[in-house]
């Protein structure tokens, strides 16, 4: 489900049960929350899907906090708030906000000043959320049972032209239900993909913090002529992680803004992927480690493709998606199981399972035709140079980069983005030739096309089994790779 802040005191007429009830008892992801009674107990209960701040100055310190508010989707705000309670101890950017605010309002002393703050602390608190944080105003609720309040509130807003926000009183239980289910779990494909992206990361940050042997990326560096150790690459790992978290705003960029958003997402993503990482060859893996080869070939180009070219430059949510997921995998130690970060990133596909339908033949004539098509072209580059065409390695991937590799501007049109699926499926089946009947060049050189004969066959991977990652991966990415 999506995060949300709450910002709830518990001080108005209603008890914590009937607040609690009236605001998220509509959902059925806590089943205990009816019989909290303490709103202190509620904090641990409702994480990390709901944050619970409890007056003005918790709130302030968790929206000013970049790592906090990030996670956030939606803000739910009461307007009556106390400014603190008890010996809570905040930051210096905190307090002296906390001054700011209170200059700015009437009174002898500060207990006056915070009286006329706590009335309309929720107005506040959307101000510096709209205007100092860039959150999405369509992701904030209003929500108090100050009924006398809200249209003071409304009309604050329209005095400082300002658009009024959604506001309810809790008595409105019908329309909150409304408003939360709509919003309850991803709606977009940016959605999905920035929550799938930040779910992965905390989980895969909790995990290596757990055990650093699930580090599984220092297999493929070599630095200094030795393979690296994963606790050498623990505090980086982290930073990398930390840093993919941030790279998708709340607020879902528009036009050229979200293409440079989304192109900075891949090329942060691939980056570790640089000169001293090597995918592993495929010779030297067992059939249950052949996706890591895949994989990191994937990301490999990706890292390619993305710093010296402009071909990935409009990759889509979905594609990113796959690109993102092929990364986690072959960095990090994971079981076969579908991770709960793996199953949000997956709805992007439309899953219809027609790996299952295909025969083997039918799979392999897909091998052979996509291998047949990035043939023709690496043949016709080498005619174009008037060079041999050698065969020392003519996998797909080889072929495919090497294509790529004279092609910077693409102006053979190829679809490379179905390339990196196309990886998926030859690394896992790879080719086998045979046969092989080398035109005559200097004869084709005309048309700048050649003619290859060959026979080739492939060993299909079994591609998983049942509902695990793999197989459920190749069935959401077939229709795509074609």
């Amino acid at each position: 489900m999506n995060r949300f802040l709450w910002v709830e005191d518990f001080g108005g007429e209603m008890t914590v049960q009937a607040t609690v009830k009236s605001v998220f008892g509509s959902l059925n992801h806590f089943p205990e929350l009816s019989d909290r009674t303490d709103k202190y107990d509620l904090c641990e209960l409702l994480e990390p899907y709901i944050s619970l701040a409890l007056n003005f100055s918790e709130a302030l310190a968790f929206i000013v906090d970049p790592d906090k508010l990030h996670k956030v989707d939606y803000v739910i705000l009461d307007v009556d708030l106390p400014i603190d309670e008890g010996d809570s101890q905040y930051s210096d950017e905190v307090q002296n906000m906390l001054r700011d605010i209170l200059g700015r309002y009437a009174g002898e002393n500060d207990k006056q000043k915070e009286e006329g703050l706590k009335k309309v602390a929720g107005y506040q608190l959307y101000l510096e959320l709209i205007i100092k944080r860039g959150f999405p105003e369509n992701n904030i609720l209003f929500c108090s049972d100050h009924a006398d309040r809200l249209e003071t509130i409304a009309n604050a807003f329209s005095q400082a032209k300002i658009s009024v926000p959604v506001i309810f009183n809790k008595g409105q239980k019908q329309e909150i239900t409304t408003w939360l289910k709509q919003r309850i779990e991803p709606q977009t494909d940016y959605e999905y993909l920035r929550k799938g992206v930040l779910e992965a990361c905390e989980h895969l940050s909790a995990e290596i913090e757990r055990d650093k042997s699930n580090i599984r990326f220092g297999d493929f560096l070599k630095r200094n002529g030795e393979t690296v150790k994963p606790e050498d690459l623990y505090a980086e790992m982290k930073d990398y992680l930390h840093t993919l978290q941030t790279l998708l705003p709340v607020r879902e960029p528009q036009g050229k803004s979200k293409g440079a958003a989304l192109k900075l997402f891949v090329r942060t993503l691939a980056h570790e992927w640089e000169d001293d990482a090597t995918p592993p060859k495929l010779n030297n893996l067992s059939d249950s480690d052949k996706p890591l080869h895949a994989f990191a070939w994937i990301m490999k180009c990706v890292r390619n493709w993305s710093t010296h070219t402009k071909i990935l430059d409009r990759m889509d949510e979905r594609q990113l998606a796959f690109v993102f997921l092929s990364g986690m995998r072959v960095m990090f130690k994971l079981s076969n199981d579908i991770q709960a970060y793996e199953e949000l990133l997956l709805k992007l596909f439309v899953n219809k399972r027609l790996l299952e339908m295909t025969t083997e033949n039918e799979q392999r004539q897909k091998l052979s035709k996509s291998y047949a098509n990035i043939m023709s072209g690496y043949c016709s580059d080498q005619a174009e140079k008037s060079k041999t065409v050698t065969f020392k390695n003519a996998d797909f991937i080889t072929i495919l980069r090497a294509v790529q590799n004279n092609d910077k501007d693409n102006q053979k049109n190829f679809d490379y983005i179905q390339g990196l699926y196309q990886i998926f499926w030859h690394g896992l089946s790879p080719i086998t030739l045979s046969a092989i009947s080398v035109p005559n060049l200097e004869q084709s050189l005309g048309e700048n096309k050649i003619q290859l004969e060959y026979t080739c066959s492939f060993t299909l991977h079994n591609y998983g089994t049942g509902n695990d990652f793999l197989n459920t991966l190749a069935c959401c990415i077939y229709e795509d790779s074609w």
